[in-house]
């Protein structure tokens, strides 16, 4: 056994084994995130969203046509809603500045957020709700309408919208029970996915995303 006296005042990341120990960490931290971000993979469009006509919180015309060619990320919310909406609504948000910070090779990403509450929720209305959250009136469209157009865009996309009106609460706000899913479309209009308005299944979104980012700039090739 060697008699030469230890170096308990040597730095620890002086010590090889420690060296190779960081150094190998440097290389599989990058390569983990990278595995947690990797595009998901996505069934065939399971519907198709529908030609319709409604206006944003700027009164500008939306037609189902003007999302074309954009991966869109729609719900349906109603801004008199106490509880499950404004959730819905903040992981939005989150979703917008996210993505914004992403990057996504310039493909436009739209979000989408339809009221099932139309006859009070106008422009101006969804307007001031969508300053709540400080939406980009110009990448997410707060839509309202004819009552029968949400309903026909609610069952091409497989989803519904029920109004309760034996269960209205003091203020005469109506229990309006819909779905509280973010609806994942492709540019082509096809419905690929839905998700619900949780931390972890956002992130699966955020996979979704990048999948259809990835798909689309494949196909024009």
């Amino acid at each position: 056994m060697s008699d030469e006296p230890i170096d308990e005042q040597r730095p620890v990341l002086e010590r090889p084994a420690l060296w190779w120990m960081a150094g190998l960490l440097l290389i599989l931290i990058p390569i983990l995130v990278m595995a947690q971000q990797r595009p998901a993979d996505l069934p065939p469009p399971l519907a198709h969203l529908p030609n319709f006509e409604l206006v944003d919180q700027e009164a500008r015309t939306v037609r189902g046509e003007d999302l074309q060619g954009q991966v869109v990320v729609l719900d349906f919310i109603f801004t008199r809603c106490p509880d499950v909406c404004p959730i819905m609504s903040s992981r939005m948000a989150r979703l917008a500045k996210r993505l914004k910070r992403m990057r996504l090779k310039g493909h436009p990403i739209t979000l989408v957020s339809v009221s099932v509450d139309p006859d009070y929720d106008t422009p101006s209305v969804l307007s001031l709700y969508a300053d709540r959250f400080e939406a980009d009136s110009n990448r997410w469209r707060f839509l309202t309408g004819p009552q029968e157009e949400i309903d026909s865009l609610l069952g091409a996309l497989m989803l519904a919208a029920v109004v309760d009106p034996n269960m209205n609460d003091d203020g005469g706000v109506p229990t309006i029970a819909h779905s509280q899913r973010f609806v994942l479309i492709d540019a082509s209009g096809g419905v690929r996915a839905f998700y619900a308005p949780h931390a972890g299944e956002t992130d699966q979104l955020v996979g979704g995303i990048r999948a259809l980012v990835v798909e689309e700039v494949g196909t024009s090739r």
